[in-house]
């Protein structure tokens, strides 16, 4: 049903060679809570952002600014002004065969030193290079530069907090179980109490710990993810009405309110905008 590979789910180990995930992203508005074993290295090259850690305190991001997303945590990245950046993930067995377990050590959540920006900008530069000729030396350089970015962070941004086993029955678990099975459901109609009754905790308990680890309720999270399939499909070249349905909701108004809400544009500017990159 669903091409969109969510953030939980990325199989860095798909390309053993260079197991790494690299992306630039200009963002405007609110984008869905995830999470992932691998660690997450972001570099905001401009504008201003918050990133929020499940339900610790919410950490403001600017330009220079490296957040670094520690496995596991379920974290999101907001901004009411805008904000561009690079993100890399990068495998945990790389990590590991390395001797570093990122799932038992923990990161400091911010840094700008200079140093880290550098070699983040070194590594981006050889995967751009890597990207366009995967030669062996290439894909050698680019596991010297990961590699040389995860020293520097255990050498000068290890945090003083030790990591602690989360426990099967932890709020965090209950969200993180939430949102696997919404984002296999998304495009059935929503009910919060099949939702509960599939975790086995209370409807109310569920909501107050979701919106406490997400920001968002689990029917604002169902309908983010609706609204970023529609937007896969629109860019399709299905038809607004028709992405809309595939993708969950049961009514094209409602769909456009909760779009706009969201994105903050309608469907319709969503789909002109495409069309004015394709002629650009």
């Amino acid at each position: 049903m669903n091409p969109i590979l969510y953030e939980h789910h990325f199989n860095t180990s798909q390309t053993p060679l260079s197991p790494f995930k690299l992306k630039f992203i200009k963002q405007s508005k609110t984008v869905a809570c995830n999470w992932h074993k691998q660690i997450e290295i972001i570099l905001v090259t401009e504008g201003t952002g918050t990133i929020r850690y499940g339900a610790k305190e919410e950490i403001p991001l600017c330009s220079g600014e490296i957040a670094i997303v520690n496995s596991e945590v379920i974290h999101q990245i907001y901004s009411d002004t805008g904000i561009s950046y690079y993100y890399i993930i990068i495998d945990e067995k790389f990590c590991s065969d390395n001797g570093i377990d990122v799932e038992k050590i923990r990161f400091i959540e911010k840094t700008n030193d200079k140093e880290t920006v550098s070699l983040f900008l070194e590594m981006k530069t050889e995967i751009e290079k890597m990207e366009e000729c995967a030669t062996l030396p290439a894909i050698a350089k680019v596991r010297r530069c990961v590699l040389s970015l995860m020293i520097d962070l255990c050498d000068h941004h290890l945090s003083a907090v030790n990591s602690k086993k989360i426990q099967e029955s932890s709020p965090e678990t209950y969200t993180k179980k939430a949102m696997i099975y919404l984002n296999e459901h998304y495009t059935s109609p929503f009910c919060l109490e099949t939702l509960s009754n599939h975790l086995g905790i209370n409807k109310h308990y569920l909501s107050r710990i979701f919106k406490k680890y997400t920001g968002q309720t689990p029917l604002g999270y169902s309908n983010m993810l609706r609204c970023r399939y529609a937007e896969y499909s629109i860019s399709k070249g299905i038809s607004i009405t028709e992405a809309a349905f595939n993708s969950g909701f049961e009514s094209l108004s409602y769909f456009s309110r909760t779009y706009k809400k969201l994105r903050g544009m309608s469907p319709t500017e969503f789909k002109n905008n495409l069309y004015e990159e394709e002629l650009s």
